[in-house]
């Protein structure tokens, strides 16, 4: 089994990759000396994989319990959060506990939540089981849950003890869903420079009957970046703020939508579009690279009409979590494969940049 390191020190963790039928080996291996192991799953991936389930609770035995969430970005609430940590607590557990995560990247931040929380810290492991989660959400040690006032405004730095990604989790995903996070993968062609825009493409075109190969160096071109930033900046104070290119009106749009209303790829490309015209007043090239760039984020950000009001985003965006002695903070580009941090620019340019990031959510 393939694996890339992550983290340093006595925070450095595994991601191990494996198919479907490798899940409950890894899982078994990992957490068979807990004196419980209590299993996350969004209701989703256990109606998707109810044998899989039940081999790794029978191998697990009588300390394996399995507690199933609701699917979708309204559930990651402070609520949900609250009501797993009671559950488990009523078991009696103790800190040898071992919390699993198996879901999308929802799931894979509100069980790493609740494991930093549970009697101030146990350890957890995260498998994901969408493109998504495979390329980011389950990589890094980010958990959290959503606020009133912002997406994932409430949550800690805790790094599981693996990620396990079964790569063929990804052709049993929706193809709206999985549709929903490419613009994620492509957040990582601007990061890098390396030649993902094609392959995207020809995983989109191809899904679900795609190349297993096709998919497998998308996923793994992605972990081994954010593996990268992560190992050198866990607590982002520096570079690991880059992989929030897009994010900033990206997480504004999900919020002023209403939680689940926008897939999470699809704000991220809207907001890449934004972030394209902040860089280019900020005096990036728009050179014919950036341009094309900028047409596949647009065509990723296409989707269902939803009613977002100017004022609506740029009040949201009070309420970052990136900002900095009170300064909202960008990540922009000075080419492709060259992303800086800076402080948000003029309101004027700050309105335009979301403005263009809403019209770019429309077909």
């Amino acid at each position: 089994m393939k694996s890339i390191l992550v983290g340093q020190g006595k925070s450095k963790y595994p991601i191990m990759f494996t198919t479907s039928t490798g899940i409950v080996t890894s899982t078994y291996a990992l957490a068979k000396t807990s004196q419980a192991v209590i299993i996350i799953a969004d209701a989703t991936a256990h109606a998707l994989y109810p044998t899989l389930m039940a081999k790794l609770t029978k191998k697990l035995g009588k300390k394996a319990t399995l507690l199933t969430i609701p699917s979708g970005e309204r559930h990651k609430s402070g609520k949900q959060l609250l009501s797993l940590l009671e559950s488990i607590i009523s078991l009696g557990v103790d800190r040898s506990t071992t919390i699993v995560a198996f879901g999308g990247g929802v799931t894979t931040d509100i069980a790493g939540c609740v494991a930093s929380l549970l009697l101030r810290g146990v350890k957890w492991i995260a498998i994901p089981t969408t493109f998504l989660g495979t390329i980011d959400a389950a990589i890094g040690g980010k958990t959290a849950v959503n606020s009133n006032h912002g997406k994932n405004l409430i949550g800690t730095f805790w790094p599981p003890q693996a990620v396990i990604i079964a790569e063929d989790f990804v052709r049993t995903q929706p193809k709206t869903e999985f549709a929903g996070s490419l613009g994620e993968a492509l957040k990582y062609y601007a990061l890098t420079g390396k030649p993902l825009v094609a392959d995207i493409e020809e995983l989109q075109r191809t899904f679900p009957e795609h190349d297993a190969r096709l998919a497998r160096k998308i996923i793994q071109t992605c972990a081994r970046y954010k593996a990268q930033l992560v190992s050198s900046d866990e607590r982002e104070s520096g570079a690991r703020a880059f992989l929030n290119f897009g994010h900033t009106i990206g997480h504004a749009l999900e919020f002023c939508g209403g939680y689940g209303k926008i897939a999470h790829g699809r704000a991220v490309a809207a907001g890449m579009v934004g972030a394209i015209y902040l860089s280019a007043q900020a005096g990036m090239p728009m050179t014919g690279r950036v341009s094309g760039f900028e047409e596949h984020c647009r065509a990723l950000a296409k989707g269902p009409k939803v009613k977002i009001g100017v004022e609506d985003a740029l009040d949201s965006l009070i309420y970052d979590k990136k900002r900095r002695s009170g300064k909202l903070m960008f990540v922009l580009l000075k080419d492709i494969g060259k992303p800086y941090l800076t402080q948000a620019p003029n309101k004027r340019a700050l309105r335009k940049a979301v403005e263009l990031s809403i019209q770019a959510l429309v077909k």
